[in-house]
């Protein structure tokens, strides 16, 4: 009976460090996504990109949304 018992504590304890893996696999995976992310932002700019730099004569990172007419 003590067999049975430390078989499937066991096996739970497997279980539940396989799952941990998993999930740590996965956060791994999306803050690699993000990091990726963030230096395609940093990147080299588009056509349109450089086009709004001439229009409204500041850096992309200055540009809030669109101009608006009043």
């Amino acid at each position: 009976m003590n067999l049975a018992y430390g078989y499937v504590a066991q096996t739970l304890q497997m279980h539940d460090e396989l799952e941990a893996g998993r999930v740590n696999e996965r956060r791994r995976n999306a803050a690699d996504r993000r990091s990726l992310e963030g230096e395609r932002a940093d990147g080299p700019q588009g056509l349109f990109g450089r086009f709004a730099e001439w229009r409204q004569g500041r850096s992309r990172q200055r540009i809030h949304g669109l101009p608006v007419a009043h």
